[in-house]
């Protein structure tokens, strides 16, 4: 046992740290650390300004960054920091995510609009209706612009108790008027068009593969052998044998990534803090930094491996649900199942390849805590770059935060900044992203009033606004965009297309029962040739 020079604590020989208060426990590497940072003091100040690197410093240092934050969100969750100095870097986290609600007032009238609609969506009996209208403006530049409307009116209803859903779509454009309409059960599919149809027309959705062979036959489908056994189920049985275990998958998560967990935890020290002050476009914070060891390799791993759980589980879960829902097509689909996670493997494969080449490389990591207790910020040095995020809000550390590269010379390029706050009611979350634009986003919880805005510069590219509130036992939305401009090209000539959107959404209880739009429909899997003939004219002469 070795006592350490800071707080006499005793600590295990082999120890580099000490366990009580973070304190490096070998004299000679405070020593070294010293002389170490007395010389790159030195440099700074007698050293002319190098020239600026372009991209390595600034890709390197971005990566390493987010990676280290990514680590250190998955350290965090898993395991107790080691240590005094640990401990209180531990509290840190837990105080500012705590604080990440209080950024803005709550949302009670959101809160209760979304836990209706999720109430109705489980009742799996609901209605819904919606109205949208678009003016569309086009101007050629070579006279009088083109105006057009268009109208929208869709209602519908699904009763999953019965096996029955129906809805209708009703349009007009520029005063002509037209309709399609859409009814489902446990066995087939209906659609009608009135205005070219005489009749309604079906598909048996139990025996789909079957009905387009018969359309294959009478050289109106291309159909390949391995459709032959396609199904569709549109009202499965709720047998539970498709729903995802989120506790098991944790579990399994917990399982197969306990050695590279391990590897983390082992790899994981915080130093002892010391006195220091950030300073960020003329906002000066004091703080205490704290030095904190990680193995980037480790941590790269533990996300590789974390990533290989999850795509096996998303592919696992899409298999299932495909063969709940009888929707497998037999050998065929495995194929292609097989084909896609062979993909996506390949893909993780060449992303984690890049990565441990990051996680190779000298990285040193600082974490700031602020005298009230939050975690201020992260800055991660590689190469000659560091990247730093830094929260400054004063009354809430999340009201102001920054995400900036410093290069070698000390040039600060800022790549994004915003903040969360709420301002006489109104939540506004803002975002602006450098040599891009602004993002604003605001929320009302009295009225249910929200807006989306989108900036170039200081020009407003477009804005989204309208309301969310609670009706009956679901919800409605209203949106409006006015004024979204897009120039195009018609041959030699250009055009400027202006576009207004107005929608008025609303799900509540099904009020009527479904039903079938038609008693007699033409049942295209049964159909002969000289029905399907006269259906194709109707079609083509209307």
């Amino acid at each position: 046992m070795k006592n350490c020079p800071n707080c006499s604590a005793p600590n295990l020989d082999n120890a580099a740290f000490c366990e009580s208060c973070g304190a490096p426990l070998e004299q000679a590497r405070e020593n070294l650390f010293a002389q170490e940072q007395a010389v790159t003091e030195a440099f700074d100040l007698e050293q002319p300004s190098a020239p600026k690197k372009k991209k390595t410093g600034l890709i390197v240092g971005i990566c390493a960054g987010a990676v280290c934050l990514v680590a250190a969100g998955a350290v965090a969750a898993v395991m107790l920091l080691g240590g005094s100095s640990g401990k209180k870097l531990e509290k840190a986290i837990d105080k500012t995510f705590a604080a990440l609600p209080a950024a803005s007032a709550e949302t009670p009238n959101l809160e209760k609009a979304m836990e209706g609609l999720t109430a109705l969506m489980e009742t799996q009996k609901y209605g819904m209706k919606m109205d949208m209208n678009v003016d569309i403006m086009q101007d050629y530049g070579d006279g009088e612009p083109f105006h057009n409307n268009v109208k929208y009116h869709a209602n519908g209803g699904q009763d999953r108790e019965n096996k029955i859903a129906s809805a209708s779509v009703d349009f007009e454009v520029s005063g002509e008027k037209f309709a399609v309409q859409f009814s489902a059960d446990d066995e087939k599919m209906m659609f009608a068009v009135p205005d070219i149809l005489d009749t309604a027309v079906s598909i048996r959705t139990r025996e789909l593969g079957q009905d387009l062979k018969h359309l294959s036959d009478i050289g109106l489908f291309r159909f390949d052998e391995s459709m032959m056994d396609m199904s569709l189920d549109l009202f499965p049985e709720e047998d539970g044998t498709s729903a995802w275990d989120a506790e098991a998958f944790l579990l399994r998560m917990q399982t197969e990534c306990a050695e590279e967990v391990k590897a983390v935890k082992e790899s994981y020290t915080v130093g002892k803090g010391s006195a220091s002050t950030v300073s960020y476009e003329g906002i000066a914070r004091d703080c205490t930094a704290y030095p904190v060891r990680i193995d980037l390799s480790a941590c790269v791993s533990l996300l590789e491996k974390g990533m290989d759980v999850c795509v096996d589980e998303y592919l696992s879960i899409l298999e299932t649900s495909m063969d709940a829902a009888d929707t497998m097509n037999g050998a065929a689909d495995l194929d292609i199942l097989a084909e896609f996670r062979e993909e996506l493997e390949t893909e993780m494969d060449e992303m984690f390849e890049k990565l441990h080449e990051i996680g190779n490389m000298d990285v040193q990591t600082t974490c700031y805590i602020s005298k009230s207790g939050y975690l201020m910020g992260l800055s991660v040095k590689a190469e000659d770059s560091e990247a730093t995020f830094l929260l400054l809000g004063e009354e809430n550390p999340w009201n102001d935060f920054a995400f900036y590269v410093t290069e070698a010379d000390g040039t600060e390029e800022t790549a994004l900044r915003g903040g969360l706050t709420n301002e006489n009611g109104a939540n506004k979350f803002s975002l602006e992203v450098a040599d891009a634009g602004k993002l604003e986003l605001t929320y009302t919880d009295s009225t249910g009033a929200y807006s989306v805005a989108v900036y170039e510069e200081e020009a407003e590219l477009f804005k989204l606004t309208g309301e969310v509130k609670p009706v009956g036992a679901g919800m409605n939305v209203t949106a409006a965009i006015a004024g979204i401009e897009t120039e195009g090209n018609l041959g030699s000539f250009s055009y400027t297309t202006t576009i207004d959107l107005h929608l008025d959404l609303t799900i509540d209880t099904l009020t009527e029962t479904p039903k079938h739009i038609s008693e007699n429909a033409l049942a295209l899997g049964e159909a002969t040739e000289e029905e399907l003939y006269a259906l194709l004219m109707q079609i083509m002469y209307q």
